[in-house]
């Protein structure tokens, strides 16, 4: 009995590991923002046509072709919706901060939400609600050179 509680627990670790690995595998190369929410009527817009380059546990944010900020990233493949914490240097705060996100990836498109503001719960979905105030960013991404 124990040692097929054992099996049972090795098993699946390995299975997360090996989703939280191929999910990493999956989100290297460059993503291009193709639609974007912040709950505000035109919230979104400043994030249409950035492009995120994923490299490693790290990725850099382009907008308009300029190097706008890199940030750090863990995966938690095993939650339901999976989660990302997305980690950023605040200058102005002289500190990491813990963006804390969901995310999918599906072929070619990647979708993402996250908080923009300190001690904001993790968002459970993709769909931003105007009428909460609380800072949450939907994007949806698509792979840069890929066909759909």
């Amino acid at each position: 009995m124990m040692s097929t509680l054992i099996l049972t627990a090795l098993v699946t670790a390995t299975c997360v590991a090996g989703d939280e690995a191929g999910d990493r595998k999956a989100l290297q190369g460059e993503w291009k923002v193709v639609a974007a929410s912040t709950g505000k009527p035109d919230g979104g817009d400043a994030y249409l046509n950035s492009v995120l380059k994923f490299k490693g546990n790290t990725f850099q944010v382009y907008a308009k072709g300029k190097l706008e900020t890199t940030m750090s990233f863990t995966l938690a493949s095993d939650k339901t919706p999976k989660q990302i914490d997305l980690k950023v240097k605040d200058d102005a705060l002289e500190r990491i901060v813990l963006l804390p996100g969901i995310y999918a990836i599906d072929k070619n498109q990647l979708r993402l939400s996250f908080t923009k503001v300190l001690g904001v719960d993790r968002p459970t979905s993709f769909d931003v609600e105007p009428a909460l105030k609380i800072r949450h960013v939907s994007l949806t991404l698509e792979k840069v050179g890929m066909d759909k």
